[in-house]
């Protein structure tokens, strides 16, 4: 993102992968505000492939319900969404809703 230093992505990525077991529950609210806050196409994708994709990836299934339930009400979310990559043992409802993400862009 233009004239970003990276902090909070830095803190974000400590956040949900290693620290405290409440991490990605505090984690989650800053993430919808940068992409309801993203300036451009190239920011939401920085989004989508790095902290939102660290939740998507988490070991349990604590966010798949609020992650479907934005992705179906929030344009902006489901363009991040596009750039996740799933890791292969995320549920089948995740990696079938970012595949869905892709199919709109074209």
């Amino acid at each position: 993102m233009p004239g970003y230093d990276g902090r909070l992505f830095d803190w974000l990525t400590v956040v949900l992968n290693y620290g405290p077991a409440d991490g990605p529950e505090r984690a989650w609210p800053i993430i919808l505000e940068l992409v309801a806050r993203a300036p451009d196409e190239e920011s939401l994708v920085f989004i989508g492939a790095s902290a939102l994709e660290d939740v998507v990836n988490q070991p349990d299934d604590r966010f798949v319900r609020r992650i479907q339930d934005r992705a179906q009400t929030d344009p902006r979310f489901r363009r991040a969404l596009r750039h996740v990559w799933c890791r292969s043992d995320a549920p089948h409802s995740l990696k079938a809703l970012v595949a869905a993400a892709r199919a709109d862009e074209h």
